[in-house]
């Protein structure tokens, strides 16, 4: 069984951080694409996987990470998006006080 196109989505608030952040669509299929391949970032289980999109100019290390929603065979979503350099999961730790 070979490679095959997705039903791809954004929910509303993904939607805004994309065009803010000007990630393409063509990127988004890529993420899936890749994740469909197996080469999946991480695997958060139930479907669940963290997916980095590069950034133009800055590469995947540089880019955005996302929370991608992935049903085999039928669909994905894309629910949340991050910078990697805002460190969004957890937060500014040396803001907060707390220690990396």
């Amino acid at each position: 069984m070979g490679w095959r196109a997705l039903r791809t989505y954004k929910n509303a608030w993904f939607a805004k951080f994309a065009l803010k952040e000007n990630i393409l669509d063509h990127a988004l299929y890529n993420a899936v694409a890749r994740a469909q391949n197996g080469q999946i970032d991480v695997n958060l289980g139930g479907g669940s996987l963290k997916q980095r999109i590069a950034r133009e100019g800055f590469g995947k290390s540089g880019g955005f990470g996302t929370l991608l929603f992935l049903r085999s065979g039928d669909r994905a979503v894309f629910a949340f998006g991050f910078a990697s350099w805002d460190r969004c999961f957890g937060g500014n730790q040396a803001m907060d006080g707390g220690s990396i």
